[in-house]
C-alpha cells in the first residue's frame, strides 16, 4: 500500500460500549437475556436498511421499533410493552 488511506472505518459498536447494562434490564422485564444481541442486530440492520433506502430516524426510534417486536412475543412481561 503506499500513500495515505482516504478512508478509515472504525467498529465502535459493542467495543466502546458496554451493552451488559442493557442484558440486565432485559432480565428485569422478563425477557431473557440473550435476546440483547439479535435485538441490537435487528436495530443495526433496520437502521442501515433504512439509511440505504434514502430514509432516516433517530436511532432510539429505531431502536424502540426493533425492541417492541423482540418483546412481542413473550407472555410473561412485568411491564406493559410500552413501558418496557
Amino acid at each position: 500500500m503506499t500513500g495515505r488511506p482516504t478512508v478509515v472505518a472504525f467498529d465502535v459498536n459493542e467495543t466502546l460500549s458496554d451493552m451488559e447494562p442493557l442484558r440486565a434490564r432485559f432480565v428485569g422485564i422478563g425477557a431473557p437475556g440473550h435476546l440483547l444481541e439479535p435485538w441490537f442486530a435487528a436495530t443495526l440492520r433496520d437502521g442501515f436498511a433504512l439509511t440505504l433506502a434514502g430514509g432516516y430516524a433517530a436511532f432510539s426510534d429505531v431502536a424502540a421499533a426493533s425492541l417492541r417486536m423482540a418483546l412481542s412475543g413473550i407472555d410473561d412481561l412485568r411491564r406493559d410493552l410500552e413501558d418496557a
